[in-house]
């Protein structure tokens, strides 16, 4: 009975991992690739740089805020342009960051390659 109490007390001391969301390792290009938003009901194009990605899903800093749910295409560039890729993701979180831009996560219709992720990361 007391090393049980005991084990309760140690895990309340322990710092809580946070669950990871997403399905792959996230990797931070080591240079600014961009990425061209947009919507089937918007042709209006909107510029965003990619925080972080992987090969489920992508996180932008964006000039535009989107739906939860919301269908968008888009064309990452990477630094050198060049290579470009196009791609479609669903959005799945939107969050204002600062004034004027939103941080932007989703995840792609289709899952990226590895010889896809490569060109934009490095």
């Amino acid at each position: 009975m007391k090393s049980s109490l005991h084990n309760q007390l140690f895990a309340l001391g322990q710092p809580h991992k946070k669950a990871e969301r997403r399905g792959g390792r996230r990797i931070v290009p080591n240079e600014q690739t961009v990425a061209l938003l947009r919507t089937e009901d918007n042709p209006e194009i909107a510029t965003a740089l990619v925080r972080n990605l992987s090969a489920k899903g992508v996180a932008v800093l964006a000039q535009r805020n989107y739906p939860l749910g919301t269908m968008v295409h888009v064309l990452f560039i990477n630094a050198s342009h060049t290579f470009s890729l196009a791609a479609k993701i669903e959005i799945a979180r939107s969050k204002r960051e600062g004034s004027q831009l939103y941080l932007i996560a989703g995840s792609f219709s289709q899952p990226l390659q590895h010889e896809q992720i490569v060109p934009l990361i490095v």
